[in-house]
């Protein structure tokens, strides 16, 4: 392996060259051993074609379904938003909206993409350009979920209010188009994800991200790629069951797709069916292409967050994946630009707790914990969204230690660094793979380090 060889995103910037050539020859690199290559797609229009008309689960195949159950109103396309690389979306939606009108006799102005933001802001114009690619802007009609407004109540969950966005709800035929990647605490996202926290009310959403939690912080199984046992997930499937059976009652079908892209963007598995069939037989696929393994753990991890290093919120999942590969008490570095600062005001403002919480205290271990406990207490309080991420700091502060977390970023203000305990490496403004090459001479020196240049890795260690 040359250094050349070994790169990293940050922002639209490719980094190399900043692990010494003699340090692979010496084997202190220790590379992700990736798992076999899975054979691309190389026919998508053949495949959403199988994928519609041979579903996964009890499921309908779409043109039958279309044919006797469908009574017009819009056909909704629920798309990832911008904190996503949607290349499935870039290169599916434009086959199947022509599909949708060729083969089913859809009406091109009956098409409608809802963007399934979450709690997350609405995409720019470029952004939404990355989301359903450029030539299909003026194609159809586009809408951007919004947790608090534009809501219909359809029903309750364990005394809950169950709303979910008007598009969703009045449109006729409804097609999730989702893609699959390992999250941090919902295990495996995609599928039922696009309904919850995709299309839901923000009092939906925090119900649910509440069974992440337990008394000491994270409850067991809330982990990358673990379904089974995961509360997030159980919990999810009952909001998103009883979402899809109201919808049908109401004369809405429900068709998802799912997608598994490999890490070099080659799409390698699409099946359409009943949501969570297709989700747990994609979740499969996904753990055989995203599953990577190493030798023992590093001494330090540099993680790149690719799209997600937009702000430190979404570049948590980087860091966190890192937090899953580096050897208690390593060093973890993250180049993430932060172009769009914090990204999220729950986490910013928990921090601030945390930081005046830890202020004076010398000892840094006492310092760690300090900030775990207030952020707890609060979560356990007034949980939002957002605030969960504030835990996952602390739980990863804790496993390497003070001063062993590391970032290099250009979006930050002066305020936000005062109350974030990363140590924050070299002048803003300066290129990042000068500052990376610093950073690596200083702390990798005589330690062996890892790279990972995507946060959807779930990580194996042989020893």
């Amino acid at each position: 392996m040359k250094s050349s060889d070994i790169t990293l995103s940050y922002g639209d910037q490719v980094l190399t060259g900043f692990i010494p050539q003699e340090w692979i020859d010496q084997g202190a690199y220790l590379p992700l051993v990736m798992p076999p290559k899975s054979r691309p797609i190389t026919d998508p229009a053949d495949a959403i074609a199988s994928a519609l008309e041979k579903p996964v689960g009890d499921m309908t195949p779409l043109g039958e379904l279309v044919k006797n159950r469908y009574r017009g109103g819009d056909v909704a396309i629920m798309v990832d938003d911008y904190t996503r690389p949607n290349y499935h979306t870039r290169l599916l939606l434009p086959i199947l909206v022509e599909k949708l009108q060729r083969d089913y006799g859809i009406q091109a102005e009956k098409i409608k993409a809802v963007v399934c933001s979450g709690t997350h802001r609405a995409p720019t114009a470029p952004e939404m350009e990355a989301i359903v690619g450029k030539e299909m802007i003026p194609r159809i009609r586009i809408a951007v979920h919004d947790c608090k407004k534009n809501l219909v109540k359809v029903g309750e969950v364990e005394g809950h209010p169950l709303e979910i966005s008007r598009d969703v709800v009045e449109a006729g035929l409804v097609i999730a188009l989702t893609d699959m990647d390992n999250h941090y605490f919902a295990g495996v996202a995609g599928g039922p994800k696009a309904f919850c926290p995709g299309v839901a009310s923000n009092e939906i959403i925090t119900w649910e991200h509440l069974h992440m939690f337990d008394d000491e912080g994270f409850a067991d199984n809330v982990a990358l790629g673990i379904l089974d046992g995961n509360p997030v997930y159980e919990c999810k499937k009952k909001i998103v069951g009883a979402t899809v059976a109201a919808l049908t009652l109401r004369g809405t079908e429900v068709y998802c797709l799912a997608a598994v892209m490999d890490p070099g963007g080659n799409m390698v598995y699409l099946r359409g069916g009943e949501t969570f069939a297709v989700h747990r037989d994609a979740a499969k696929k996904l753990a055989e292409v995203w599953t990577v393994t190493l030798p023992r753990r590093p001494e330090a991890v540099i993680a790149g967050a690719q799209t997600l290093g937009i702000n430190l919120y979404q570049a948590g999942k980087a860091i966190h994946a890192a937090y899953t590969a580096v050897a208690r008490g390593g060093h973890i570095m993250a180049p993430v630009p932060c172009q769009d600062g914090f990204g999220n005001t729950e986490y910013k403002n928990l921090m601030k707790v945390a930081a005046a919480a830890m202020a004076g205290e010398n000892n840094h271990e006492a310092a760690i914990r300090k900030g775990t406990l207030a952020v707890l207490d609060v979560v356990r309080k007034d949980f939002k969204i957002g605030k969960q991420k504030a835990v996952d700091f602390f739980r990863i502060l804790e496993y390497v230690g003070w001063g062993h977390l590391h970032i290099i970023q250009d979006g930050l203000g002066d305020d936000d660094k005062k109350i974030l305990p990363f140590e924050f490496w070299g002048r803003e403004g300066e290129p990042a793979d000068t500052r990376l090459k610093s950073w690596v001479r200083k702390f990798c020196t005589g330690k062996t380090v890892t790279v990972m240049d995507d946060p959807g890795y779930v990580v194996r260690v042989a020893q």
